[in-house]
């Protein structure tokens, strides 16, 4: 197998070959793995955003959420390619904008030591208040909706 554009120095090799043992096929184990598809975020009966995504790749799919002066990793997921995805984020805070990134990562590589990461697909939500089963109570029972005079 040869080393491809992308293979990095310290890992190629040089060889001689005869014409009849000379190899063709181009390695693909350093192609970073492509930024998942169709990635929207929703909202939880409790309000919570919701991230659905499809991997694009094989691959390790990290989820991590940013907000002003926090970086978290929220989860880590493998997956196929094809593969519908999707993660509840009930750690986050009303009121608070975050962004969500999702970041794929050479899972091969990873086994071996080795970080390549593709391109992010990034949203922004936060958890939408009023929603869930209070709410929902509010409109059954009117004792429980908020008066205003």
């Amino acid at each position: 197998m040869l080393a491809s554009d992308k293979t990095p120095k310290e890992y190629r090799i040089s060889e001689v070959f005869a014409a009849s043992n000379r190899p063709y096929a181009v390695s693909d184990i350093w192609q970073a793995p492509n930024a998942p598809s169709s990635f929207y975020v929703a909202h939880s009966a409790g309000g919570y955003p919701e991230l659905h995504f499809k991997a694009s790749s094989d691959a390790r799919y990290r989820i991590q959420r940013d907000a002003v002066g926090e970086s978290v990793i929220l989860t880590e997921m493998v997956a196929s390619s094809g593969q519908a995805l999707s993660f509840l984020d009930t750690s986050a805070q009303a009121g608070v904008l975050y962004t969500y990134r999702i970041i794929p990562i050479h899972e091969e590589l990873l086994q071996q030591g080795v970080w390549l990461e593709g391109k992010q697909a990034v949203q922004l939500a936060q958890v939408q208040a009023g929603s869930g089963m209070i709410s929902g109570l509010r409109s059954l029972i009117p004792a429980l909706a908020v008066q205003h005079k």
